[in-house]
């Protein structure tokens, strides 16, 4: 599960990250060092004309059927192995595809005496791009717009923190996932790829609390 990450300075390098010639005029968020679910992130999705675009969209799925926005709260990830089954994700896997661009990402080791975190980055500390679904919801206060991050198997060099992560993007997989037209075995070849070289390190205690929203809660403990 991935219930935390960092999107905290991220926005200059989007332009060159997701190849886009225009950024738009996407009003610019609060740094997200200590992201956390309900909050607003930066992602990337095809717009109506099939051109990569940023949006802002809220952590935590809410289905389109869903009766009220609560929901959200228990879908933050979504698992890729039944991510096409389930009746909360399976349209939104299919038609609405997204990358969300970090930092890096927080997980908790089980410890004697406790939980341990960790942040987890690439190697090198070069932006990384995960795997996401999005949704749209109408409530009374109009239409929300929600996602989730796919996760998969942790590769070996991470699973002594954590048996899962999130499924991380190669760059020349990207129109691969975004494409509506993407078929189940391209769409589960991005998932299943190998997944690159990552760094880890313990971190503070400050990141349990989401309101700690300052770049030390990454810094080695």
């Amino acid at each position: 599960m991935c219930g935390r990450f960092s999107q905290g300075r991220i926005e200059d390098d989007l332009q060159d990250l997701f190849d886009l010639s225009d950024t738009g005029n996407l009003p610019a968020l609060p740094a997200r060092y200590n992201g956390a679910p309900t909050q607003n992130f930066i992602t990337c999705r095809h717009n109506k004309n099939g051109q990569r675009s940023l949006a802002h969209l809220t952590w935590g799925l809410v289905p389109f059927w869903a009766r009220d926005r609560s929901i959200g709260n228990r879908l933050i990830n979504a698992r890729s192995e039944t991510v096409d089954q389930k009746p909360s994700f399976r349209q939104a896997f299919r038609q609405r595809r997204c990358l969300v661009p970090a930092n890096g990402w927080f997980e908790w080791q089980r410890k004697e005496g406790g939980k341990q975190p960790y942040f987890i980055q690439l190697q090198g500390g070069s932006p990384l791009v995960m795997a996401g679904i999005w949704e749209n919801w109408t409530g009374e206060d109009g239409i929300l717009e929600t996602f989730s991050l796919l996760t998969r198997d942790a590769c070996p060099d991470l699973r002594s923190i954590h048996h899962r992560q999130p499924v991380v993007v190669d760059r020349h997989d990207f129109d691969t996932w975004l494409l509506p037209s993407s078929s189940k075995t391209e769409l589960q070849a991005v998932i299943e790829a190998p997944p690159p070289a990552f760094e880890a390190w313990p971190v503070s205690t400050l990141v349990n609390n989401a309101r700690n929203n300052v770049p030390e809660i990454m810094f080695p403990l």
